[in-house]
């Protein structure tokens, strides 16, 4: 009880006041006593000042006992408020302790004032310590909620057992379960069963050893069945707190564990990339290389980190080169270009490298990363492939130079043979120069071949065929060509397998390839010509651009020459280029190889070194054996004419002039037509019914020689057709299946006037 009481005392007779006083004083207590006799100063009293107990006698002249409590208890409801009066009956005293009172006490009853005062003030007191502690284990509790409810690790409590005794709110954020859902289940029913063997034997180190904290990594399972890492502290009972078990303060360490399998994935790929990566350090030396990098340079992480990049450079940039790349990632910008750089063993290689400034939270500039890609053979394929590109396109071009002169051939020649056929007789000198007017023409149009057999556009006759016996049938007539100074040795592969090949075109091939090799010996030297068979694999067929793997027959042909300087090798197979004196050589003998291997489905490989010598390698398909020996061509025979009605359709006047007069000279009845449409008006004319149609595929209106001959035999289908063109079949037709269907039925200018009448009498005879 404090010393010190103080009491508002509502009385209106001072001398009981003061009796009061004195008995409490009596007691030993000291006593501060505020009187007050009306409602007025008592509601006063008790707003203004704090007291320790209230005293209130029951019945007053302005008021009662009754409405002083209920203004106490308005005011100060902690007060403890004690009745005192002489005539409270046992109604009234019951009221007041319904009412809030602490007690009543009666005035003839002094001896029972003291103690109820001293009780009433002790209770208080005691009321107010209780309320003092509940309030601070509420605040307490409610300090521990706020910690558990929001923190985003798992308080758990698990007993020696393994069995959930406590969760923290916390754990329906992480696992999707209800703080009381888990309490009585065992954790390690939730653990992975790959990590709990290791969650196990961390519970038990945590158990029998309580001055340790014990961290484990495991996954747990989500109550929707999905797993989440967690990182657990557990550690055994806190000596001051009577918890049975281990506490265990978990975190979802999911996202960090993410986190770490994309560094890891980063890491690798970075590692293993195919490209070679290097980082440096912002003044350019190195920190970090991939494996990529040592086998593309050939030096050892060990030998490069800490060094710049500077080793690797090749001499081929001048300063400007490399002031240009530092001024672009010191500015912040990536830097891309290719490059050559050199090895470790001094070996040369080009490189497309890209740079790429990388900066700090703060935008400065820390590192560089540099990824480069060895684009060596790519450069070395992309030259092949523009000589290839220059070679196709010459190709185009000499196929359409060779239609117009086919032409101009076929009117040159054929008219020379038509003047050779004359009835009036011509003097020698005459004849003479109209034979070497045919001759002219004639070797006109193997060169105008030649074009088209390097653009690859000539027709060829294919058959299968032993190159052994190709080469060995020219010998003789190859020994003539090199003459006495060059020897000539011949190695055959016993079995070689067979080719399908055009013979004449596989003649042309050796000869001029042994041509070429004999102007390469001015001197003299030694020449050898080898067959054999051979598998091409996958690795030649990747250093070789036009290759392939598969089975092939191979021809080598090796002179011990001046070779060819390596300014020129890549242009040895361009039609017209030659390095020969002029006079010496068209340029065309290598283009005609290139073109006729290409249209065998093969390809040529050279190596040359000069003053040693140069090599050609040639690759054919091969194919089946026959299943017997090829006939020999028969005779041909004679021409013989007719009397039919044939109409020729072809845009050049003096072709179609030379062409009506090589039938008429046979007894045919000819009509000419310049254009597709003429041909139709010609057609269309009563009485005009035509029984073979002679025409140029290529006309010069929207009509095709192929569309007129379609429109001619829907309206009559048995009118023969023959086709001719300038430009090759294929050239021409680009309907493969059309080509290959009239086959038999096409004339390739320029043509002589025995082809011309044997191919128009084939077709009207047939049935």
């Amino acid at each position: 009880m404090s010393e010190f009481l103080r009491i508002l005392h509502l009385e209106d007779d001072p001398d009981y006041s003061e009796l009061v006083k004195g008995m409490l004083e009596e007691e030993g207590m000291q006593i501060g006593l505020a009187l007050v006799d009306n409602m007025t100063d008592f509601r006063e009293a008790v707003a203004k000042s704090a007291f320790d107990i209230i005293l209130a006698d029951y019945s007053l002249p302005t008021c009662t006992g009754l409405e002083a409590l209920q203004t106490a208890r308005q005011i100060r409801p902690d007060v403890p408020f004690l009745l005192v009066s002489g005539t409270i009956g046992e109604k009234a005293a019951i009221e007041s302790l319904r009412q809030g009172a602490t007690d009543y006490v009666l005035k003839n009853w002094p001896e029972r004032l003291v103690p109820a005062i001293r009780r009433a003030v002790q209770e208080n007191q005691e009321r107010h310590q209780r309320l003092l502690a509940e309030t601070a284990l509420t605040r307490k509790e409610n300090y521990f909620r706020a910690l558990t409810e929001n923190s985003v690790d798992i308080l758990t409590i698990l007993n020696p057992e393994g069995v959930f005794q406590y969760n923290s709110p916390s754990i329906k954020h992480v696992l999707g379960y209800e703080p009381e859902e888990l309490v009585g289940r065992n954790a390690f029913e939730l653990v992975h069963p790959d990590d709990l063997t290791g969650a196990r034997q961390g519970f038990a180190e945590a158990l029998q050893n309580p001055e340790r904290r014990v961290t484990r990594e495991f996954r747990c399972r989500r109550q929707d069945g999905s797993w989440c890492h967690l990182e657990a502290v557990g550690q055994n009972r806190l000596k001051d707190v009577q918890i049975d078990g281990i506490v265990l303060n978990s975190r979802d360490i999911s996202e960090r564990k993410q986190a770490e399998a994309r560094l890891r994935l980063q890491s690798a790929a970075l590692e293993s990339a195919a490209n070679a990566i290097f980082i440096t350090d912002g003044m350019g030396n190195v920190t970090w290389v991939n494996q990529a990098f040592t086998q593309l340079t050939g030096y050892s992480a060990q030998e490069v980190i800490g060094k710049n990049p500077r080793l690797l450079k090749s001499g081929r940039h001048d300063p400007a080169f490399y002031r240009n790349l530092w001024e672009d990632i010191l500015a912040g910008r990536v830097w891309q270009a290719e490059m050559v750089n050199r090895r470790k063993d001094g070996s040369l290689y080009t490189e497309e490298s890209t740079i790429t400034p990388v900066r700090d939270e703060r935008g400065a500039i820390t590192h560089f990363i540099a990824v480069k890609q060895d684009v060596t053979a790519r450069k070395e394929l992309e030259s092949q492939l523009r000589q290839m590109q220059k070679m196709e396109a010459i190709g185009q071009l000499a196929s359409g130079v060779a239609h117009d002169f086919n032409n101009l051939l076929l009117v040159i020649g054929g008219n020379a043979e038509l003047a050779l056929t004359a009835t009036e007789p011509l003097s020698d000198e005459l004849r003479t120069c109209l034979n070497q007017i045919t001759a002219a023409s004639k070797r006109a149009g193997n060169l105008t071949r030649q074009l088209l057999v390097f653009g690859r556009k000539q027709a060829m006759q294919f058959q299968k065929l032993n190159l052994n016996d190709v080469i060995s049938d020219l010998i003789k007539m190859l020994n003539r060509i090199i003459g006495e100074d060059v020897r000539l040795q011949c190695s055959f592969h016993k079995e070689l397998p067979f080719v399908q090949g055009d013979v004449g075109m596989m003649e042309q091939v050796i000869v001029n390839l042994v041509v070429n090799a004999r102007d390469a010996m001015p001197r003299g030297g030694q020449l050898e010509i080898s067959t054999e068979g051979t598998r091409v694999d996958e690795k030649h067929a990747r250093a070789h651009p036009e290759s392939r793997a598969g089975e092939f027959v191979s021809i080598r042909v090796r002179d011990s020459g001046m070779g060819i300087a390596p300014e020129d090798l890549p242009r040895i197979f361009e039609p017209f280029f030659t390095t020969k004196q002029p006079g010496k050589g068209t340029g065309l003998g290598l283009a005609t190889v290139y073109g006729i291997v290409k249209q065998h489905q093969g390809w040529v490989e050279v190596v040359s070194e000069v003053g040693t010598g140069t090599t050609f390698r040639i690759f054919l398909p091969t194919v089946a054996s026959p299943a017997g020996a090829d006939q020999s061509p028969q005779a041909e025979p004679r021409p013989r004419g007719g009397n039919e009605d044939i109409l020729v359709v072809e845009d050049d006047s003096m072709l179609r002039t030379v062409t009506r007069r090589f039938l008429e000279a046979y007894g045919y009845h000819v009509r000419e037509a310049a254009s597709g449409q003429e041909a139709l008006d010609i057609c269309h004319t009563p009485g005009v019914k035509p029984d073979l149609l002679l025409t140029d595929i290529v006309l010069p209106d929207d009509l095709t020689g192929r569309e007129l001959a379609q429109r001619l035999q829907a309206e009559r289908p048995q009118l023969k057709v023959v086709f001719t063109t300038g430009y090759s079949q294929y050239l021409a037709g680009k309907d493969t299946a059309f080509v290959h269907r009239n086959q038999r039925h096409f004339l390739q200018k320029p043509y002589s006037a025995n082809v011309l009448l044997h191919k128009v009498r084939q077709c009207l005879d047939e049935k």
